[in-house]
């Protein structure tokens, strides 16, 4: 049986998402190790369009970000004591991971928005999310939840790269002429 120490209303406590951190940061570890199988698979073909490049990169910066973002609270409660301020001090974190990853897919993504209509709607998401951690690390949300749910964006964002370059259909301009 797991001890979890009394808390006050309305404290949140690093143990209490500590099972679903790791599983977070297995999730990512596994999506890291797919961007591999992924390459290996791409690079017999050698050709790869720019969308494909992209979604790529952004497959892997998502699961690379879950991965250490998912650490970040373990790393502060060494730290810090007040459970409060490490949340917050994490969704702080989390918005700078986010916008640098929103800034990146939209300087190389915009072809993104032709490939599927779900593409579409991860840009806008990410920055309401990454706004989302802003103002969580403001104090005006709850932090913790706030940066928990951010984690499981970055899985969604990888994993639905991920399908999308597996399962999607190549891109006729690098089709065969015959």
């Amino acid at each position: 049986m797991q001890y979890y120490p009394q808390k006050a209303i309305g404290e949140v406590t690093l143990l209490e998402h500590q099972e679903f951190l790791s599983t977070v940061s297995q999730i990512a570890v596994a999506l890291v190790g797919f961007t591999g199988i992924v390459a290996a698979f791409r690079y017999r073909t050698d050709l790869w369009s720019a969308e494909e490049r992209t979604m790529f990169r952004t497959m892997l910066r998502a699961a690379v970000s879950a991965l250490f973002l998912s650490l970040v609270p373990y790393l502060l409660s060494i730290y810090l004591t007040d459970s409060e301020l490490m949340w917050r001090l994490s969704s702080g974190l989390i918005a700078i991971v986010m916008a640098t990853n929103i800034y990146a897919s939209a300087q190389h993504g915009l072809g993104l928005l032709r490939v599927s209509w779900l593409h579409t709607l991860l840009f806008p998401a990410g920055t309401v999310i990454m706004i989302a951690n802003l103002v969580a690390f403001a104090g005006l949300l709850p932090a913790d939840n706030i940066a928990v749910s951010s984690l499981v964006w970055q899985l969604l964002v990888a994993t639905h790269n991920f399908i999308s370059l597996i399962l999607g259909k190549p891109v006729k301009e690098y089709a065969d002429p015959e």
